[in-house]
């Protein structure tokens, strides 16, 4: 269990998990910003299952903010995070949540936005990979620059979200 952390100013990806079950994070805040600050990365998993992601607020991140990788991943709760504009350095390249090769979760009630003058994010939440049998819904997003939400599990279900 991960909770109530602040991380600020990392050099590195400020919070990573590989090859894990059974893992809470919630209550977290992960800080790139003030003056001279760009360093955090956020969250990047790879690997897992039985994953809770609540309730944790994200600003600024270098890249993304919370991303889901690897093989195989199951069983994710991403729910409740708050996540500011995730790729401000790089436009276009990273979006705010990733899940690649994930299947049976859910990612809901979350706030992806990219609030700048310009966007920069690539998509708020984008599942990739061999992904299906997921959940995205009721997510306040902004549109990236290349969409606001992108799926492509044929059994994925993308409801009920609003998209500003």
């Amino acid at each position: 269990m991960i909770t109530g952390n602040a991380f600020d100013s990392s050099e590195s990806t400020a919070l990573k998990v590989k090859e894990s079950i059974l893992i809470t994070v919630s209550g977290n805040i992960f800080s790139g910003t003030g003056e001279g600050v760009y360093r955090i990365y956020g969250i990047v998993m790879s690997d897992v299952n039985n994953v809770s992601i609540s309730g944790n607020t994200i600003v600024q991140p270098l890249e993304g903010g919370i991303y889901i990788l690897g093989e195989k991943n199951g069983y994710l709760n991403i729910t409740g995070n708050t996540i500011i504009r995730p790729s401000y350095k790089d436009p276009g390249i990273y979006s705010g949540i990733l899940i690649q090769n994930t299947s049976h979760s859910i990612v809901s009630n979350n706030i992806v936005i990219d609030d700048g003058e310009e966007r920069s994010m690539k998509t708020a939440i984008e599942e990739n990979g061999n992904s299906d049998y997921n959940i995205v819904t009721n997510n306040r997003v902004n549109k990236g620059m290349s969409g606001s939400i992108t799926t492509q599990g044929k059994n994925t279900r993308k409801e009920s979200n609003l998209t500003h």
